[in-house]
């Protein structure tokens, strides 16, 4: 039988769960009530926006093998309390809501949403000056892994040019330029959207340098 320690309690989790593996023990973790001495569990699943105790949840169960994050970013979780214990996290599971909400974004920016409709309420509203097109715009992505890819899709589709700066050595998306230089990706955007992991190498990544080579009514 498998053990799992949950810090989410709902039932599409424990259904889930459940159809993947029938005889599994889920047992909720209250992170404000003490808790129990000597937990044995094989599994422990968190979320990667609320880590409150999970270092002592650690330290508190014997025989943990495997932490599952729900999220994409791991840079809150203390690494150093992991041990031999394998860290797993969501990365790529919500790719495309979040691909669909930086595009949504860009389009309220170019058509500055919410104010045209707030100005002229609908009785009384026409195309104003002030709604452009993305068509033929350069969107900048910065890191093109899940998220970054599913939004390519979109803004090509928007006849869009892309431009991309990523660790991968290919690419595989048709349409999308690549470039090593920063300063390029940055001074080329007309839309840059930052969709690399939170990792040393990308903290600071926006500063005062960086903000330097963007066009003047560029979008970050």
């Amino acid at each position: 039988m498998v053990r799992i320690l949950s810090y989410l309690n709902n039932q599409e989790l424990v259904d889930g769960i459940h159809a993947a593996i029938p005889d599994a023990e889920i047992i909720f973790i209250d992170p404000n009530k003490t808790l129990e001495e000597n937990l044995e569990a094989d599994c422990l699943l968190c979320v990667a926006s609320f880590l409150d105790g999970v270092e002592q949840v650690i330290a508190a169960t014997n025989g943990l093998k495997w932490i599952h994050v729900f999220g994409t970013g791991i840079d809150g979780f203390p690494l150093e309390a992991l041990g031999d214990i394998i860290l797993t996290s969501a990365r790529g599971a919500s790719a495309v809501q979040v691909a669909e909400w930086a595009f949504t974004c860009i389009l309220a920016a170019r058509k500055n949403l919410p104010e045209n409709w707030i100005s002229a309420p609908s009785p009384l509203w026409s195309i104003a000056d002030n709604i452009g097109a993305v068509q033929g715009q350069t969107l900048s992505i910065f890191g093109f892994g899940s998220i970054g890819k599913e939004l390519a899709k979109r803004a090509l589709a928007f006849d869009m040019k892309v431009m991309t700066m990523t660790r991968q050595s290919s690419v595989f998306v048709d349409g999308v330029e690549t470039t090593d230089s920063l300063e390029a990706l940055f001074a080329k955007a007309d839309h840059l959207v930052l969709a690399a992991p939170a990792t040393i190498e990308t903290d600071n990544i926006v500063n005062t340098k960086t903000l330097s080579y963007l066009k003047q009514d560029a979008h970050l």
